[in-house]
């Protein structure tokens, strides 16, 4: 899949991506007085559903494999501060498998 057909696809996207990710806060606060882990969890946990869905839906044509892996202080990056912060909480990683099985 090319960023074309993405931004093709834009319009339609963006308000659904956007409510899966208000749903998943209104369900965390629902369930827990939620601190910036818990957030986290429900990325990668509840949303990661919903982001497979929503891909299938706008890409019926792709195959897809959506998974979230919650890691919370690691891994830690040492850029030459005091404080060495957090690689980060939220990586998305695209992986495309062209016709001949060659993976980008």
């Amino acid at each position: 899949m090319n960023a074309n057909i993405v931004k093709y696809n834009e319009y339609m996207l963006e308000p659904l991506i956007e409510k899966a990710l208000l749903d998943t806060m209104r369900w965390l606060n629902h369930v827990c007085r939620p601190q910036e882990p818990d957030y986290v969890a429900a990325l990668s946990t509840k949303f990661i559903k919903d982001l497979f869905n929503i891909l299938v839906i706008v890409f019926p044509d792709y195959d897809f494999s959506v998974s979230g892996v919650y890691c919370h202080q690691k891994p830690i990056v040492d850029i030459g501060l005091d404080k060495k912060p957090e690689l980060g909480d939220v990586l998305f990683v695209y992986s495309d498998r062209k016709q001949n099985g060659e993976k980008h």
